[in-house]
């Protein structure tokens, strides 16, 4: 019957490096940290955490860059319109355009700015939701035709 660190070879039995209450510290052999090893794996000094990384990171910076430029585009939408329903049509389209170019950002090109765009965009189009859906709901009038 053999225990770790304990063997029994024959008629002699002894400690192979165990520990022993006789010898103070603790002391391990080659066989204890072989097992231990095979048991648990690698030793934790040993071991080194993984790194993660984004690899295309978004920096807050780029998320508003693509906020001004995204604002930019839905005031210049804004300044062609003419009346409600000019302005309501106006959005959508600058909307559609504005979701297309977030995709493509997202997609292929600068993930902060595609955010920032996007953003954005849904802020300008609830505006124009409001716009639409405002008197409507008051007056009972829809404004896009």
């Amino acid at each position: 019957m053999s225990h770790v660190g304990y063997h029994v070879r024959g008629d002699e039995a002894g400690w192979d490096g165990g520990w022993d209450p006789a010898e103070q510290p603790w002391q391990r052999t080659d066989r204890d940290r072989a097992r231990s090893a095979y048991l648990y794996g690698p030793r934790r000094s040993a071991m080194r955490r993984p790194t993660y990384r984004e690899p295309h990171p978004v920096r807050p910076s780029a998320v508003g860059v693509g906020m001004v430029a995204a604002t930019g585009w839905y005031l210049l939408f804004t300044l062609v319109s003419w009346s409600r329903m000019s302005y309501a049509w106006a959005t959508v389209i600058a909307g559609v355009l504005a979701t297309l170019a977030a995709w493509v950002l997202i997609r292929y090109g600068d993930r902060g700015v595609g955010i920032g765009v996007a953003v954005v965009s849904a802020f300008g189009v609830g505006i124009a939701g409001l716009v639409v859906g405002l008197p409507y709901f008051l007056d009972g009038q829809w404004i896009l035709w």
